[in-house]
């Protein structure tokens, strides 16, 4: 996985172990049970940011 991100570069972002998300595609965050951020994208699809990389979410976002 760590290759294909690599490959994809900086506008797609690992929100889990398993996903990456275009950062163009995002709708909106929204803060969700016990601090977890969940992603709306604008194919009407979510998901959500795992603790492991919320950090590295925010800061390629710029929050």
């Amino acid at each position: 996985m760590y290759e294909i991100e690599q490959q994809l570069g900086n506008a797609m972002i690992r929100i889990s172990k398993t996903t990456l998300v275009n950062i163009r595609c995002i709708d909106y965050a929204e803060v969700s049970f016990g601090g977890a951020l969940m992603l709306k994208l604008k194919n009407k699809e979510q998901d959500y940011v795992s603790r492991t990389y919320l950090s590295a979410f925010k800061k390629a976002i710029g929050i």
